[in-house]
This record gives structure tokens, C-alpha cells and sequence, in this order.
């Protein structure tokens, strides 16, 4: 269960980092798809840029669930909870609500992403399209590592206050 959510939420190695970014440069944002050269530039590099963002995004999940499982062996090494309290701690917190709103945002991303695979797929050929879509997509990346961010400060934060509710400290 925890590794689900952590994949929603998703990532980063600890609590004072936050995840590392694709490198999307600047000129590719600043694309016009109304210029061909431009427009065929961003479609090629673009692309690069969104399998790159594939392995850091998966590291950065990796990270996140070695982080949370650290966090957990910690409580249970110190004697104030069992596997039984991390499934609870887990289930509890798919009902609060910033993490249900959460939660909704990452939805929201996923959605986009897929809708904006779809517009690609539907229409290869239509390069002032695609290159929108490719453009909207960048700045999906963008959302989606900035929400990775704010999912590992909601259960961050969450941890810590059970910490604080078992009169222990966490590293």
C-alpha cells in the first residue's frame, strides 16, 4: 500500500532536497510553432527531453519510497510502532485531505499526459499541433515534478507529526 501511494505522491531523497529537474532548455520553451525551423527543432529535441525526464522521475520514486521506508524501520527500530501501525499510517493518510487534494492534482497531470499522448498519436502529421502538444507537455513535466515536491512535504510533514504523537525525533 505505502508504495502506491508513494508512486502518486512521488519523490525525493530527503526532506530539505527536492527532486532533480529535466533539463528543458530554455529555448525550447520559448518555442513558436508558427516557425517551421522552430517548430521541427522542438519536435525532435522535445522529444529527447521528455525520455530523459522517464529515469529521473523513476529514481526520484525510488528515492522516495527508500526514504519513507527508512523513516518507517526508524519508528520500528526504536520500539514505538510495527508493520501494523506503517499500513495504518499508510491507509490514514489517503483520507486526509490535503493529501486527497493532492492526490487530485497528480490525477490531473497523469490525465493531461495521457490526453496530450493521445492529440500526438491521433495527428503524427500535423507538426503545428504536435508541436503545441509538445510544448504543453514540457510544462506537464514542470507540474509534475513541482507536485512530486509537494507530495513528499505532505507525508513528510505527516511523519513527522506522528513522530511528534510518539515522543520521538526522527533523523
Amino acid at each position: 500500500m505505502m508504495n502506491a501511494i508513494l508512486m502518486l505522491a512521488a519523490l525525493s531523497p530527503d526532506a530539505a532536497a527536492s527532486l532533480p529537474r529535466p533539463a528543458i532548455g530554455p529555448e525550447l520553451r520559448a518555442t513558436n510553432c508558427a516557425v517551421a525551423d522552430e517548430r521541427k527543432r522542438l519536435l525532435r529535441e522535445g522529444e529527447a527531453a521528455l525520455e530523459a525526464a522517464k529515469p529521473l522521475m523513476e529514481d526520484a520514486t525510488r528515492r522516495m519510497e527508500a526514504r519513507a521506508h527508512a523513516v518507517g524501520d526508524q519508528l520500528i527500530a526504536r520500539g514505538v510502532w510495527t508493520e501494523t501501525d506503517r499500513a495504518r499510517f499508510s491507509l490514514a493518510m489517503l483520507g486526509r485531505p490535503e493529501f486527497k487534494a493532492h492526490l487530485a492534482e497528480v490525477t490531473s497531470i497523469l490525465d493531461a499526459m495521457m490526453r496530450s499522448v493521445d492529440t500526438l498519436a491521433a495527428a503524427p502529421k500535423d507538426e503545428a499541433l504536435s508541436c503545441r502538444v509538445m510544448l504543453d507537455m514540457l510544462g506537464q513535466v514542470d507540474r509534475s515534478a513541482a507536485a512530486a515536491d509537494d507530495g513528499w512535504r505532505i507525508i513528510e510533514h505527516y511523519y513527522a507529526e506522528e513522530a511528534q504523537r510518539l515522543g520521538v525525533s526522527l533523523n
